[in-house]
Order: structure tokens, then sequence, then C-alpha cells
């Protein structure tokens, strides 16, 4: 999937990733620890979420509630 992205903003005029940058075991590895969310329509993966707990730019002010620790934050 990343692979697919990474080729559809290539021909869109768009480098935001370089390709194979992300490994599909790095991947695999993110989604475990629910860094990376996948959201799928029926059996069909169409996207991915990706959560960036440290980015103090989008999450200034807020505490994230954690529900692996219970919903008491980090």
């Amino acid at each position: 999937m990343r692979a697919e992205a990474e080729r559809w903003l290539l021909a869109a005029g768009f480098r935001q990733w370089e390709a194979g940058e992300y490994t599909s075991e790095q991947f695999a590895r993110s989604i475990e620890r629910e860094a990376v969310l996948v959201v799928r329509q029926g059996t069909r993966l169409v996207s991915t979420v990706t959560i960036a707990r440290d980015d103090g730019f989008i999450w200034a002010g807020w505490t994230l509630a954690d529900r692996r620790t219970g919903g008491t934050g980090p």
C-alpha cells in the first residue's frame, strides 16, 4: 500500500516520500504497536492512519489517553 501511495504522489507531482524509505517490516511493526491503524472497507485495505503521539504541534495542550493503560494517558 505504501509503495502504491508513493507512486501515486510522485505521478501527481508530490515528492512527499522517498521510494523504499519505510520498509514493509517497519510498517508491520508500526501496526503491531498500534502506531499505524489500518482502515478497511469490507476486506479491502483502503487507508492507514499514523498516530504521532510526540507531535507537539498537533497535540499541544492535549493529554492522549491510551487504551492499553486503561485510558489514563501516556
